[in-house]
């Protein structure tokens, strides 16, 4: 498996002659990419390896630059400037866990998510299937999202939404009424293994305060690798 320490300084836009200083402001093109094609992080900011690094979009990276100084107070400022130009910017405590060591494949129930599966869910509401199987085409093509299903119903998935960098980030939920089933746990097999398989580093961003998440993520082996305040709309 691929060294985390490698993935997560360029997924930062960190340089080699950063690499030693101990708060860092860069510039990198992944704040300006969504990640599972939704949420835009254009700030993050790490706190990894005994270093606070500031990760900007281009859009931002004057700002940073002038305001980061390693403290949680200069992230505050960062964000009041950046909601000078749009409000709606606020500040989220994260966890990224990663699995240091783990080639085995592990024994899971969860299926490979096909299109035949999805013709089968009686999902909630007036979802358009088809709509839903283009948006996910790559990732039904590519094998790379995992499910669970209970009489028809989709009990847990867990995708691999985005892969930067060889970092492949896991996206996860469970059906409010199967929770507490292990069912979350299952799917999330189905994502390790797939990175396992072509040596990719799996990748679990959770809140801070999501317990039941973070839960689930040690039980499987991750390892709480940096702590991060992204700011985000």
């Amino acid at each position: 498996m691929m060294e985390f320490n490698k993935y997560y300084y360029r997924f930062l836009g960190v340089n080699d002659e950063s690499v030693n200083d101990n708060v860092v402001v860069t510039e990198c093109i992944y704040r300006d990419k969504p990640l599972n094609k939704r949420y835009f992080y254009p700030v993050i900011v790490s706190e990894y390896n005994e270093q606070k690094i500031c990760s900007s979009s281009n859009r931002f990276i004057d700002i940073c630059k002038s305001r980061f100084d390693g403290s949680i107070q200069s992230i505050e400022f960062i964000l009041d400037d950046m909601r000078i130009e749009q409000p709606s910017y606020r500040l989220r405590k994260m966890r990224r866990y990663t699995l240091e060591s783990t080639e085995e494949m592990l024994d899971t129930k969860a299926m490979i998510m096909t299109e035949e599966i999805v013709r089968s869910i009686q999902f909630k509401g007036d979802m358009d299937i088809e709509k839903f199987i283009e948006r996910k085409k790559d990732v039904i093509k590519e094998g790379r999202q995992f499910i669970i299903t209970q009489e028809n119903t989709m009990a847990a998935l867990a995708l691999i939404s985005d892969i930067y960098e060889r970092g492949c980030n896991i996206a996860v939920y469970t059906n409010e009424d199967y929770r507490k089933m292990g069912y979350g746990k299952e799917v999330v097999k189905g994502c390790i293994n797939w990175c396992n398989e072509r040596n990719l580093v799996p990748i679990y961003l959770v809140e801070e305060q999501n317990n039941a998440s973070i839960k689930l993520a040690e039980s499987l082996g991750f390892k709480l690798k940096s702590r991060e305040w992204i700011i985000s709309k």
